[in-house]
């Protein structure tokens, strides 16, 4: 099954990107808001919280549908960097109001 959209979180970026934009990637079937830039901290844990609800009608301009999934992945871009990353507690809670 394809997804109506996507809505993408990141960490890189130079912080001076439209929040949010249109992924390049995803044939106008996404948008993506960056986190943190390429120079945020390194080596230690960190924690995100986002709003969802917020992200979604901020990205499509319309109520969110159902979650139907949650992927994590990371990449270089090519860049042969050495990526060392871990998830943990991914929780979804009722946005407070």
């Amino acid at each position: 099954q394809v997804p109506r959209s996507v809505l993408a979180y990141a960490w890189g970026g130079t912080g001076e990107e439209p929040r949010p934009f249109v992924s390049p990637h995803m044939a106008g079937l996404g948008s993506v808001r960056v986190l943190r830039t390429a120079a945020a901290e390194r080596g230690a844990w960190l924690e995100e919280r986002v709003n969802l609800e917020a992200d979604w009608r901020a990205s499509f301009g319309a109520p969110p549908p159902p979650v139907i999934e949650i992927a994590v992945g990371s990449h270089t871009e090519n860049s042969r960097a050495r990526v060392d990353a871990r998830i943990e507690d991914i929780r979804l809670v009722p946005c407070a109001p």
